[in-house]
């Protein structure tokens, strides 16, 4: 990387997987709209495979506001960007249902639209997109502003956020208007050099009103020089907003003159709704106030100050589980994975799940007292499932236990039997019987 300093490059993570690095100032040729290649619904569903066919649905969308109403646009695989700047969709009011597959390597002036209205953004990547001269309304790496949308199973890869503008800054989306958003996952850099008393910036969000977040998470970098708001998580919160089951690892650094910083920037006078779950690693407060609101605040955490609902606790603390109140549940929603986020938990709904069967032989020799088989399965040194932790298995019988692997592909699960000290490791490629 040290090659390439002072160079803004679209898939730096890349580099230790030996892959050469695109340098943003190469791609300035063209536009990809100049090249757009038709693509026919069926049944009102487009399926796009190329960036051609997706630079159609921009073009059409741009000229007619109604054109995705009622209309999914479903991706048949990974579409690559380079070479050419990629406009934003004006209006998003469909599906766009990206099934597991990314739109990658992404340079263009807003994020990947504008507005979506009553629309639904689902299962996509977007991986390594660069924003820049965002200089007028709200801008979002998925969109500028969200209205009665849906968003979820979004993962952003590289997000860069660069440039000067006069709205709400948000990560993943600038405003969201009684908008759901769950399972998103976010890896984003937000670079406001610009000095605007007015800017309201947020990882994740950068102002909500009468909207949700859920089993959702942020990290990255912000650098913002003036701003009246910066959140690592959500810059503003207005009405009834929900926050939870979430967390932030961004510390918002080198911010300077912004009235207030916090991982929850501000929460507004009259605001409502709940804050609970979340925890943050920063040195920031966990929120600020402007005036009176009851919106509840209750079992956060966070390494810099008690506030009401939010316990202090030191960056060891937040990687024991005991720590936290007993309405986080290490079972179903949150897990510690070796190896990963630091030693921090996670979410499962970040995961991808599969299941296995494990099946007792007849005549198996392995049991207990009552003639019972008891199987142990160890995921990540965290039980799977507690109600499979052990299982009793009556020799013959079988049982389905689920597991989270991070990938698809390969997953060590240790299974042993009550009364013996081997291990047995099983390799998981695809749900599938085990017999011992």
């Amino acid at each position: 990387l040290s090659t390439y300093q002072g160079e803004r490059l679209l898939n730096a993570s890349e580099l230790e997987s030996g892959q050469y690095p695109i340098v943003i100032s190469a791609v300035t040729e063209g536009n990809w709209i100049d090249v757009a290649e038709t693509v026919t619904a069926m049944n009102n569903t487009y399926t796009v495979i190329r960036p051609e066919q997706w630079a159609y649905i921009v073009r059409e969308s741009n000229s007619n506001a109604e054109f995705t109403t009622n209309k999914t646009v479903v991706l048949g695989n990974p579409i690559d960007f380079f070479g050419k700047e990629l406009p934003s969709i004006a209006t998003w009011k469909g599906t766009l249902d990206g099934q597991g597959y990314a739109l990658r390597y992404i340079y263009g002036s807003q994020g990947l639209m504008t507005e979506v209205e009553a629309g639904t953004v689902e299962n996509v990547i977007i991986e390594n997109i660069y924003v820049a001269k965002a200089e007028t309304g709200n801008v979002g790496i998925l969109a500028g502003t969200v209205t009665d949308g849906t968003i979820r199973k979004v993962t952003i890869l590289e997000g860069y956020i660069a440039g000067e503008n006069e709205g709400n800054i948000g990560g993943l989306v600038g405003e969201a208007i009684s908008t759901t958003i769950t399972n998103v996952q976010a890896t984003i850099f937000i670079e406001r050099t610009d000095a605007n008393a007015n800017l309201v910036v947020g990882g994740l969000v950068g102002s909500m009103q009468d909207s949700s977040i859920t089993l959702s998470y942020v990290e990255g970098e912000m650098v913002v020089n003036t701003a009246n708001i910066v959140g690592s998580m959500v810059g503003n919160i207005r009405g009834a907003t929900t926050i939870e089951n979430s967390y932030s690892m961004i510390e918002p650094v080198a911010v300077r003159n912004a009235n207030t910083i916090g991982v929850i920037g501000n929460i507004s006078a009259g605001a409502t709704g709940s804050i609970q779950n979340i925890y943050a690693v920063t040195n920031r407060a966990m929120y600020n106030k402007t005036g009176t609101s009851s919106i509840s605040i209750k079992n956060t955490y966070g390494v810099y100050q008690t506030q009401n609902g939010v316990t202090k606790a030191t960056s060891e603390e937040l990687k024991d589980y005991t720590t936290y109140d007993k309405t986080w549940d290490f079972v179903n929603t949150w897990a510690y994975v070796e190896g990963e986020n630091e030693g921090y938990p996670v979410l499962y709904a970040n995961y991808q799940t599969t299941t296995i069967t494990i099946q007792a032989k007849n005549g198996a020799n392995v049991s207990n007292a009552r003639g019972n088989s008891l199987v142990y399965v160890d995921h990540y040194n965290y039980p799977v499932d507690s109600a499979i932790n052990p299982v009793t298995l009556i020799e013959g019988s079988t049982r389905t236990i689920r597991v989270e692997p991070k990938e698809t592909k390969y997953k060590i699960i240790d299974v042993k039997f009550e009364g013996q000290e081997v291990v047995l490791p099983v390799e998981i490629d695809r749900s599938g019987v085990l017999e011992y």
